[in-house]
């Protein structure tokens, strides 16, 4: 099944399959003002970029609707800041980068 794609008034895209956000060839949701959401099965997930990418600029990663990035920050806003997550847990840079790379070797 592939999932049906719904264009709203203002613009806005939606891809569904089952009642759920589902998209696996690129967004789930495209904002008309430039706002994109992936999902899959109705959750916030991508393994080749940012679920999330925002009109001004900011990134968020997610898999399986948790922030979650092994390689850099999860979380990069336009501002320059970032903050950096691992399986929906918050981590200092210094905590990230231990933990990162003690997944890296295993």
């Amino acid at each position: 099944m592939k999932p049906i794609c719904k264009t709203y008034d203002n613009g806005n895209k939606e891809w569904r399959l089952n009642g759920k956000l589902h998209r696996i060839d690129g967004p789930a949701v495209e904002q008309a003002r430039g706002i994109k959401y992936w999902y899959l099965h109705g959750k916030k997930h991508r393994t080749d970029g940012p679920a999330i990418e925002l009109a001004d600029g900011s990134k968020y990663w997610y898999v399986d609707d948790q922030l979650h990035r092994i390689d850099g920050p999860a979380v990069e806003y336009a501002c320059g800041d970032t903050s950096y997550w691992i399986n929906g847990v918050d981590y200092s840079f210094e905590e990230w980068d231990r933990l990162r790379k003690l997944l890296w070797i295993l």
